[in-house]
């Protein structure tokens, strides 16, 4: 079985079009992709933030029980004396 090559009969300029519309596509993409990563920072950023607001919450809270245990044992030994 023999196998035939052909020329590729593209022109210069034929070749400068398809290269300058695949630029154009991949500067779309590009830009898409790049919104697309804006939108998803944006996103992070207020799971971030949710995150230390709950966690600041969960620390106080814990302070809050403990200095009531500490009080409240405090005022029982105060009561024994």
């Amino acid at each position: 079985m023999k196998l035939k090559l052909q020329m590729d009969t593209r022109t210069l300029q034929d070749v400068a079009m398809e290269l300058t519309a695949h630029e154009r596509e991949c500067a779309v993409y590009r830009d898409m992709t790049r919104l697309q990563l804006e939108k998803l920072e944006g996103r992070i950023k207020r799971l971030e933030m949710l995150i230390m607001a709950s966690t600041v919450s969960t620390v106080s809270l814990v302070i809050v029980v403990i200095m009531k245990m500490v009080w409240e044992k405090n005022i029982k030994v105060k009561q024994v004396d």
